[in-house]
């Protein structure tokens, strides 16, 4: 009956360092499944991170493109407001010189008609005075 006793507590020992090496086992097994989540979460975190990453480089990168073609067309209007501009300026110009010419034309014009008054007055006065000295003889 003793012998009964000494194997029955060496059953229970080797029973109680087997359920404690299994605990063991499972503890670390858990510990191991939990480091592979965690792994896998930070992952799924950095994924995520570099897709919101490429999201915000996509869309700096379209609204970039969006100002250089706003730019653009307001340098396309600017050019063709300065075109605009400058011909109705040149034009401007023309009539100007136009009405000069046509100004500097009839002033001469106008000199012209006092010439031939005052050549025409002196002859006329130089003909009175030639026949005043005609009859005066």
């Amino acid at each position: 009956q003793r012998l009964d006793m000494i194997m029955e507590i060496e059953r229970l020992k080797a029973l109680k360092m087997y359920q404690q090496r299994e605990e063991r086992r499972q503890a670390e097994s858990k510990l191991g499944a939990q480091v592979i989540m965690d792994q896998i979460k930070a992952r799924e975190k950095e994924r995520m991170l570099r897709v919101e990453m490429q999201d915000q480089e996509r869309e700096a990168m379209i609204r970039q493109n969006e100002e250089m073609k706003a730019e653009e067309r307001k340098q396309q209007l600017q050019k063709a407001e300065a075109g605009k501009k400058l011909l109705h300026e040149v034009a401007l110009s023309n009539a100007e010189q136009i009405a000069l010419k046509r100004q500097a034309a009839e002033q001469e014009k106008a000199e012209e008609r006092r010439v031939q008054a005052y050549i025409r007055d002196k002859e006329r006065r130089e003909q009175e005075l030639a026949q005043e000295q005609e009859r005066l003889k």
